[in-house]
């Protein structure tokens, strides 16, 4: 995991820039003009505020039309097992099965983001096999198998590169849609169908706490 820590004098700085802001905003709202001298001051005018229902413009609905087209996100409820400790002290417990018979890049490429990332916070190296452990040894299993859908993870259902994390005992299930891609498709469009690479990467995100700033190595 990588902490960025900015200097006392960059938070002084800030701290400044924000003091004189809310001093010359504090100016602003009480600064009253005084009219010259013989000239009566004004009365304050009373508006009263006017309710307008807005109709939607042709943006908007359109807005609202490409919303719909967005990857729905459904929540499903905690299992209850045992925690899935994939690593302790410094120690793997996990190995990492990977069950695709052929990879995408895309999915080659965060598999070792995954191993490279679990070793920079924990210490642990992950060992990454094709052959999934006994029951008794915890691992995460990336992509469609039996033992996913014996989990209740059917992949043919899934939406086009939507993906499913689901835990049961021992076992991490980090599962991609396998839809086939649309008519016409080709692999020089650059078309895939990559939900198992985006269920690894929701993996690092939101359980390890990766973070993808800036397209470097």
């Amino acid at each position: 995991m990588v902490t960025l820590a900015r200097s006392r004098r960059g938070f002084a700085q800030a701290a400044a820039l924000v003091a004189v802001v809310s001093l010359l905003a504090g100016l602003a709202a009480t600064a009253e003009v005084e009219p010259p001298a013989g000239v009566a001051k004004p009365a304050p005018v009373k508006t009263k505020p006017t309710k307008r229902k807005a109709k939607p413009t042709d943006e908007m609905k359109s807005q609202t039309a490409s919303a719909r087209d967005l990857m729905p996100v459904k929540m499903l409820d905690a299992a209850k097992h045992e925690p899935v400790t994939l690593v302790r002290d410094g120690v793997a417990r996990a190995v990492v099965c990977v069950a695709e018979a052929q990879p995408s890049p895309a999915l080659v490429k965060i598999l070792e983001e995954l191993v490279t990332s679990v070793r920079l916070t924990t210490g642990a190296t992950l060992t990454v096999v094709r052959q999934a452990p006994g029951p008794s040894q915890p691992a995460i299993v990336v992509g469609d198998c039996p033992a996913a859908r014996a989990a209740g993870i059917k992949a043919a259902d899934i939406p086009m590169e939507g993906f499913v994390v689901k835990t049961v005992a021992n076992r991490v299930y980090l599962v991609g849609s396998t839809q086939p891609l649309p008519p016409g498709s080709n692999k020089w469009d650059f078309w895939a169908n990559d939900g198992t690479a985006w269920a690894v990467a929701d993996f690092l995100e939101r359980f390890v706490g990766v973070r993808w700033y800036w397209p470097l190595e």
